[in-house]
Parts: C-alpha cells; sequence; structure tokens
C-alpha cells in the first residue's frame, strides 16, 4: 500500500513538473539596453516592472497576474518586458529609477523606444486591468508615434507633454506655440495652470509662480483663476509667509461656486493653519 502510495505521489509531480515545463512564461529582459536594442528592432514599446525583493504585493503579481497565460501572450507579443529590481547597486538601475521618479512597488511603467514613458501604473493591478491597459497602450502608443513623426510644434503634442507629465517639454512647446499664435485664446489659460501644476508638482515653484501669474494678471475672467488663485496662495506659504498665504486664501474661498475647489482651499487652510 505505501508503495501505491508513493507512485501515486510520483505520477503527479512528474504532472506537475511537466505541465510547469510547458507553461509559457514572459520573455523578461534583465538589462535596459538589451530591452531597448530589442525594442527598437522588433518595433515594441517596453514594458518594466520595478520590483524589490521584500515587496510582498510585486511577489503576488509574479504568481497571481504574470503566470496568466492571456497576460504572457499579450506581453511577450505586444512589448519587450523588461524587469528591474530597485534595489540593485547598478548604474542603469540608478538611471531608470530616477528618470521615472520610481518610489513605490511594484511600478509598471511602459515607454517607446526613446524613452518617452506612455503609462505609469503604481502597485497592484489585476488581470482584467491589465489586459484593458495593454489595449489603451497599444493606442495611445500609435498616436504618440503618429504625432511626433515630425518636429513640428503642435497643441496636440503640448496635450501629449501636460497629459504625460513632461514639465521641461510642455513649458517649451507652449513658449513655441505661443510665439507662433497656435493656441487659441480661450484655451490659453487652461494650458498656464496645467503646466504650472506640473512645475509645482516637480518642486519647481519659482518657474510655476509665473504661469500661475500670467493667468491673475492677464485672465482675470477665465473659469480658471480660482485654481491659480489657490496656487498663489499656496506659493506664498511655501515660502515662508504661512500667515498671508492663509488669509489670501481666506479672502476668496465663499466666492468660489465650484463645491470640490472651496473644499480644496478649506482644506489647504486647516491643514497649514494647524501645523
Amino acid at each position: 500500500m505505501k508503495n501505491i502510495f508513493i507512485i501515486a505521489f510520483s505520477i503527479l509531480f512528474l504532472l506537475s513538473c511537466n505541465n510547469n515545463k510547458n507553461r509559457q512564461l514572459i520573455n523578461w529582459e534583465t538589462n535596459y539596453n538589451t530591452a531597448l536594442e530589442k525594442a527598437a528592432k522588433e518595433n515594441k514599446a517596453i514594458m518594466i516592472d520595478f520590483y524589490t525583493d521584500w515587496c510582498t504585493i510585486c511577489k503576488i503579481m509574479e504568481t497571481n497576474v504574470y503566470l496568466d497565460k492571456d497576460i504572457v501572450s499579450n506581453i511577450n507579443y505586444n512589448f519587450v518586458p523588461l524587469k528591474i529590481n530597485a534595489e540593485y547597486n547598478d548604474e542603469d538601475v540608478k538611471f531608470l529609477t530616477n528618470q521615472y521618479n520610481i518610489n513605490a512597488f511594484p511600478t509598471t511603467v511602459f515607454i517607446n523606444t526613446n524613452a518617452f514613458i506612455i503609462k505609469k501604473i503604481l502597485g497592484y493591478i489585476d488581470t482584467n486591468d491589465l489586459l484593458e491597459e495593454i489595449k489603451n497602450i497599444k493606442i495611445k502608443r500609435e498616436n504618440i508615434n503618429r504625432e511626433f513623426a515630425n518636429n513640428n510644434p503642435t497643441v496636440e503634442k503640448l496635450k501629449i507633454y501636460i497629459d504625460y507629465e513632461y514639465y521641461k517639454e510642455a513649458a517649451d512647446m507652449y513658449g513655441v506655440l505661443i510665439k507662433e499664435n497656435k493656441i487659441e485664446k480661450k484655451d490659453i489659460p487652461t494650458y498656464l495652470v496645467d503646466i504650472g501644476i506640473l512645475l509645482f508638482y516637480n518642486e519647481q515653484f519659482d518657474e510655476g509662480i509665473k504661469y500661475f501669474n500670467e493667468v491673475l494678471n492677464n485672465y482675470s475672467n477665465s473659469q480658471k483663476i480660482y485654481e491659480a488663485i489657490y496656487f498663489n496662495g499656496i506659493y506664498k506659504i511655501i515660502m515662508g509667509n504661512k500667515e498671508e498665504g492663509i488669509n489670501y486664501l481666506n479672502s476668496f474661498t465663499n466666492s468660489i461656486t465650484n463645491n470640490e475647489l472651496r473644499n480644496q482651499y478649506i482644506e489647504a487652510i486647516e491643514y497649514y493653519g494647524e501645523e
């Protein structure tokens, strides 16, 4: 009887090994330059999985998501997948984590062969959502490639830079388009606020405030005026004038009809007032 159990266990073990052996896996690259060369040769985008050894969610994704056959086939077909341990003491790793501002794990970044970010996903993403993202990324990549097929400055390029949070490129493109009168006047305040927010987000406060001040000085009737006022108040606080900044925000709070924006004012006043 004991021998029968041993034989049965051995058969199950062999079947399990066979299944694992035949299972298709993601063809992960581990070297950035190799991935770039392969992507350029195969005309594919690159999918970078940033992980760490201690990241529990990374391990869950590895077993729950990256072993799914639909995920495997879609990733291998559409991308050059690159797996990066963000804590390796390596120049390429340092470059990539700085380039794409990686400070949470897992983070999945999809880039073109010119290193342009198509999509950045923070944290866990399940199988269905990732499959949907892959479809969207394919469309986005086609749009980006089509728009950047030439060097002509366009509003569409400006929108892409803003959407993908390329603040330097967005600011430069805006400057060129304004000089060439290629932005409709009604849209100028929106772009000014969007670029200002990107600059603030990247701690370029002195540069960002210029965009908000232009809205305040030249587009006071715009719907974006209260967003510009908000960041002007935040700038005062950041620069050390906390009381002035809080009073400034407070003086406009009751004039705001947008509930979401008014709540943003109130939250900022309460937050900085308690410090």
